[in-house]
């Protein structure tokens, strides 16, 4: 079975140099969750990243498939400050299903500034260790994952 790597309103940029730079940034901070969590003895799934083009009038900083270890990231994010809150906050919906939550700060609807990166990371790990650690989301992993 192969995937569907388009998102709605996303338009995935063609992979060239500069794309892959690009994609490269993302990666980085994919890999600097990823070895958080492995110091919290937490694997995290390999994450399929798309660069993508929005239409003028959207906002949207970046998108994932839940729980399918895929994240769409606008070009016009890569030039923000809060581009590792975004990338934390997509690899939340994709890895564990998780929604918004406008009492959180890293996932909320819109991206929070008043927070920093190490904050957005506890809250990060907080997210990982209460849905790893849970009997129903390791029932539901293991029944969608055992095909992979």
């Amino acid at each position: 079975m192969t995937k569907n790597f388009k998102a709605k309103g996303h338009t995935n940029k063609r992979m060239n140099e500069e794309v892959y730079a690009e994609r490269r940034q993302v990666m980085d901070m994919i890999y600097r969750a990823k070895n958080l969590l492995r110091a919290n003895g937490i694997v995290m799934p390999r994450i399929d990243v798309r660069i993508t083009t929005m239409r003028k009038d959207t906002t949207t900083c970046g998108s994932a498939r839940m729980g399918g270890n895929l994240i769409w990231i606008p070009d016009a994010t890569l030039k923000q400050p809060y581009l590792y809150k975004v990338v934390l906050h997509e690899l939340c919906h994709t890895i564990w299903n998780i929604e918004h939550d406008q009492n959180c700060k890293l996932m909320h609807t819109n991206v929070q500034l008043d927070y920093t990166d190490a904050e957005a990371e506890q809250i990060f790990v907080n997210y990982a260790n209460t849905y790893e650690n849970n009997t129903l989301f390791k029932s539901w992993k293991e029944k969608f994952t055992s095909n992979i």
